[in-house]
């Protein structure tokens, strides 16, 4: 059988059988041959077959290829074929004295399992091919990837051998394994030589069939020879240089040493292998790192098969040529007493640097010799090793030990907790002794032991100050490295069981000698070796804290009301005992005031309702309840009742009362310690007994008069301001009136916008009625308890062609006091007045069908000189809506003394043209100088567009420390017509500086004659100085 193949980039399939290469012609030819194209191998290069002759049609005997299965079961064999990622033909390096290539693949195999089960390799053979001799190979390997899988294969006669009866290598059930054959190239090998190695040979461990066509043949590489390729000398790697020894829990201890020297190239380090050698776990010794004066390159842990291992090729660390760097490895020692340990670069292979110049790996040589020889860098003589000191326990009050109080007669309270801590050996304590210190001197009832949480040894008497011993066998072990916690718990009762209800207590761990033992070397230590006190504790009574809950204060509350929370306090246990409370009282509520009361903490209601409360203020309300505390939790108690109508108090001042049992020791507790029981005596919260109202005002939002131009949707008309007091309330019908019928037409929907309860905003609308009224039903909107909430109010402007009139002065009318309603949230009281002082107006907007908007632009020059200037240059814009005619301008302007304008030279141009648009002008000069442009023509500006003008005249007088100004003209009222709220004000306004139309009317000589308003005019002078 033989092996399908091509190269890469090539579309030409061969046929390989042993050293000949035989193109397959046709599609149709490889089908003839029942050959498979899933078994068709890439290579780099086949330059190494001889050519044959090319495959035409079916030919006898090619019935099987490469890859293809035998006629055998699946059971054990195993599928070979040349691998894609086979090397390519390349050069190779040697130099002529120092070392030569490292690493060098030579060929790449994929060895494939069946699903049915693993496949052990344990025998492989190459042929070494080309012009080249055995002596030229120094070692040989076997990689599957970055991982070494075997070395030290034997090379003779061209033959290399790999063998070993344990299994060179395991591949896993249906999966591939692709073997690369490298090799070290000896120093001094002759340039030109040709080297290739092929596979002829596969043993698996169960005599498996081998599919495949071998032998498998990789490229011929090429030889050269080169004197300056880099090289690698080593020093230190005999560490330690004598029988030493470290103490267990030792940190930063430099466990082995290495120097790397470049010579004659930069070189760089990839990957470092150590063994460890001795005795020690491969987990004694911990945070291990590789540094370089005191620079970390990497981090490492010792691996299950003792490998501390080094993998830098991501960033690999440069060694300069010349450069001796000396790498330190440095880690924890944890544990391991008695133990010894030292470390090794056992291989060559196990260090694998690069020769930055040439690109190729390099074979490191050993202890500075200048051959190609290795020796395993290690201490010598083997007695040269660290050696782990015996172990100890350290034994010390932790922080978490108990420093507060704790609860009279209580059971089983902690009492004091060591940290016991093991270094360099697993430590068994085997007894401690405990002694007791209180203040009657009658010792402790119950004590016992515990270890991180579970008891170790028996439950006994803590005699007064005397050494109580406790054993624990083999139960309480200290694992080196780490700690345990150690806690001593008793009853705060006597021996006799009579419980302590005040005083001091305290348990401390007293000297001991020999109880505890390292258990690897068996040596005896003392646990502790003096005695080491607990905290002195305080035995504290069992408390109940009732207060008034300070984050809800006196409240203003509306009657009736349903659900109210009259009261909110807070009740809380003593810091060293729990209690569960049994009754809550509250008085000063009267049938005659509340009812339906009921005690609440968060969702969870306490007790039952009381529908009918007691008749008079003296006495309680009784509550049963069952609200379990833990020592020093606290909970808020809500009280809730309904709050009569038409009752005669001003006010409710409830107070309250608790009873409780303790946890431990089954004893009443009133609150505060009361000496009057559970009797209610701490003030709560006064609630102040009112009514609530609703006003309204009008809102900030409410906008100024202004143009609005027909056909525009949603424009805002008003705004109205409601303010809620003491309770909230939901306003849900209204009434807006259109001020002035004759407006009617040019108003369509009248639309309301506010948020409702959920925050959510709302819009509703209607129309207006035949009274110009807006009724407005099913509103929701939210007024908050003591605050506010805006409703704005919009319309929609019908167009000029639908009925709208331009002039029309729509404007909106709020009445308070009619066809309005608003539920109280808490009284559920229904208001039919907002206790407005006044109907709330709108102001007047004015309806047209565009407007202009005038804009100033900069003068061209602003250097007062004599002759023709232009004194104002400004934009005039058509709304989108239309176009915009005007007739008439005028401005005012002032002057120093001595400049003057000649009045048959004004004229107003549009910008860039020369043709003046009126034929004369009316210049004042009285005590407010002024300047009227009548056009000749009205001007028309088309919708959506502007045009710019400027008005010229010539100055006469100017000189330095003159000026001349003007500003579009505004009437006498300009100063507060540009902000006015009226439409009076307005229409003098309009009679200002611009005469203009918006087309509704063919006639626009009204329109110029009644001055059509505009919101503002520029304000700003237009200026020239000297």
């Amino acid at each position: 059988t033989g092996t399908l193949a091509k190269e890469t980039g090539s579309t030409t399939t061969y046929y390989i059988d042993g050293d000949e290469k035989r193109p397959i012609a046709t599609g149709d030819a490889f089908d003839a041959n029942n050959f498979n194209w899933s078994y068709l191998v890439t290579a780099a290069s086949l330059s190494g077959y001889t050519d044959g002759a090319s495959i035409t049609g079916a030919e006898t005997g090619l019935t099987t290829v490469s890859g293809t299965s035998s006629d055998e079961s699946a059971g054990g064999n195993v599928t070979v074929a040349l691998a894609a990622s086979t090397p390519s033909a390349t050069t190779i390096i040697s130099d002529t004295v120092q070392t030569g290539q490292g690493l060098v693949p030579m060929v790449t195999v994929n060895f494939t399992a069946p699903a049915s089960g693993d496949v052990t390799v344990t025998n492989l053979k190459y042929k070494r091919t080309g012009i080249s001799a055995d002596a030229d190979v120094l070692d040989l390997y076997l990689y599957d990837g970055m991982t070494r899988l075997y070395q030290g294969g034997s090379l003779s006669s061209n033959y290399a051998t790999f063998n070993s009866s344990v299994g060179l290598f395991t591949v896993p059930a249906g999966t591939t394994k692709a073997v690369t054959l490298k090799i070290d190239l000896n120093q001094n090998t002759s340039a030109g030589k040709t080297m290739g190695f092929e596979l002829t040979e596969v043993t698996t461990k169960n005599d498996a069939t081998v599919d495949g066509s071998l032998p498998l043949t990789g490229n011929l590489m090429t030889t050269a020879s080169v004197t300056d390729m880099g090289y690698v000398n080593t020093t230190h790697g005999n560490v330690p240089t004598s029988a030493q020894t470290v103490n267990p829990g030792e940190e930063d201890f430099e466990i082995y040493k290495l120097g790397i020297q470049a010579n004659d190239q930069d070189l760089q380090l990839e990957y470092l292998k150590l063994t460890l050698l001795g005795s020690i776990d491969v987990d004694d010794i911990e945070n291990i790192e590789m540094t370089v004066s005191g620079t970390t390159l990497a981090a490492g842990t010792i691996n299950s098969d003792r490998e501390l291992i080094f993998d830098l090729t991501g960033n690999p660390y440069l060694i300069e040529k010349g450069q001796n760097k000396i790498l330190s490895f440095r880690g924890d020692v944890a544990k391991g007493s008695t133990r010894n340990f030292r470390f090794s670069v056992e291989y060559s292979s196990d260090m694998v640097v690069k020769d930055k110049n040439y690109g190729v790996y390099v074979i490191p040589i050993g202890n500075g010799t200048a051959d190609s020889t290795w020796s395993a860098l290690k201490s010598s003589p083997s007695t040269h090793v660290y050696t782990i000191n015996e172990g100890s326990l350290a034994i010390s009050l932790d922080t978490s030990s108990p420093t507060e109080n704790v609860a009279a007669s209580a059971t089983n309270i902690k009492l004091g907790t060591w940290k016991f801590e093991a270094t360099g050996e697993d430590v068994k304590v085997k007894t401690l002794k405990v002694v007791s210190d209180t203040t009657g001197g009658a010792g402790l009832d119950n004590g016992k032991v515990m270890v991180n949480g579970e008891q170790v040894g028996s439950t006994t008497n803590l005699t007064e100050d005397i050494p109580i011993s406790f054993s624990f066998g083999s139960s309480f072990i200290v694992p080196a490295g780490e700690s345990v916690l150690v806690d001593v718990y008793a009853d705060i009762k006597n021996t006799s069981g009579t419980n302590i209800t005040s005083g001091t207590v305290r348990v401390s761990l007293d000297a001991a000698s020999g109880n505890a033992q390292g258990q690897a070397s068996l040596t005896s230590i003392d646990a502790p070796s003096s005695t080491n006190n607990g905290t002195v504790l305080t035995v504290s009574a069992s408390t109940l804290t009732l207060t008034a809950y300070s984050a809800y204060g006196d409240q203003n509350m509306v009657i009736p009301a349903v659900g109210a929370k009259v009261a909110s306090f807070i009740v809380q246990a003593g810091a060293y005992e729990g209690v569960t409370i049994d009754t809550i009282n509250i008085d000063n509520a009267t049938s005659g005031v509340m009812q339906n009361m009921k005690l609440m903490t968060e969702s969870t209601q306490l007790g039952s309702t009381k529908a009918t409360l007691t008749s008079t203020t003296e006495t309680d309300n009784v509550f049963t309840v069952n609200l379990p505390l833990a020592a020093n939790e606290s909970k808020v108690i809500d009280v809730y009742a309904d709050i009569k109508a038409g009752i005669d108090a001003n006010s409710i001042d409830l107070d309250a009362g608790a009873v409780g049992t303790t946890a431990v020791t089954g004893s009443t507790v009133y609150h505060n310690n009361s000496s009057f029981g559970g009797d209610a005596d701490v003030s709560t919260q006064t609630m102040t007994l009112t009514t609530g109202t609703i006003t309204s005002a009008a809102d900030g939002a409410k906008p100024d008069a202004d143009i609005i131009i027909a056909g525009t949707s949603k424009v805002l008309m008003h705004a109205v301001k409601y303010t809620a007091t003491n309770e909230a309330f939901t306003v849900t019908k209204m009434k807006i009136d259109q001020y002035g019928a004759s407006a009617s037409d040019s108003v369509g929907r009248v639309i309301l916008e506010y948020k409702n309860k959920a925050g959510a905003t709302v819009e509703k609308y209607t129309y207006l009625n035949s009274t110009s009224t807006a009724d407005f039903t099913g509103l929701d909107v939210y007024v908050p308890k003591d605050g506010s909430a805006t409703v704005k109010m919009y319309i929609d402007v019908p167009t000029i062609s639908a009925g709208a009139d331009s002039g029309d002065l729509p404007k909106l009318l709020y009445i308070y006091d009619q066809g309005f309603s608003a539920t109280g949230e808490s009284s559920n009281t229904v208001e039919t007045d907002d206790s407005g002082a006044a109907h709330l107006s709108g102001n007047a907007m004015i309806v047209r069908k565009t407007k202009p908007t005038v804009t100033l632009v900069s003068l061209p020059s602003t250097v007062l000189t004599d002759g023709t200037k232009v004194i104002s240059k400004f934009t005039i814009t058509a709304d989108a809506a239309g176009p915009v005619y005007f007739k008439e301008l005028n401005w005012t302007y002032a002057t120093t003394s001595g400049v003057d304008i000649t009045d048959s030279t004004i004229y107003l141009y549009r910008s860039g043209q020369s043709t003046a648009l009126n034929s004369a002008d009316s210049l004042s000069g009285d005590a407010s100088p002024s300047i009227e442009v009548a056009l000749t023509t009205e001007e028309e500006i088309a919708a959506g567009s502007s045009q710019t003008y400027e008005l010229k005249g010539t100055i006469t007088g100017s000189q330095a420390n003159r000026s001349f100004s003007t500003n579009l003209k505004e009437s006498a009222s300009a100063a507060t017509a540009g902000t006015s709220t009226t439409y009076a004000n307005l229409a003098v306004y309009e009679t200002g500086g611009l005469l203009w139309s918006d087309g509704a009317d063919t006639d626009r000589a009204s329109d110029y004659a009644d001055c059509h308003y505009v919101k503002s005019l520029p304000t700003d002078s237009q200026t020239m100085t000297q």
